[in-house]
């Protein structure tokens, strides 16, 4: 399963701004919120896992 471009874009802008493991996991939720909420898509209450496909 390919994932998601907003997640992985989330993912290099926290890289980008030194987010700490222990942050991650919320600061991605707000990340992909933020790009969800702009491309008029519902707010996710926690993030995409990996299934097998």
């Amino acid at each position: 399963m390919k994932e998601q471009q907003p997640l992985k874009t989330c993912k290099i802008y926290a890289e980008e701004d030194g987010v700490t493991p222990d942050e991650m996991t919320t600061y991605l939720l707000e990340c992909v919120n933020d790009d969800m909420e702009m491309s008029g898509y519902k707010h996710l209450t926690k993030l995409p896992t990996k299934t097998a496909e």
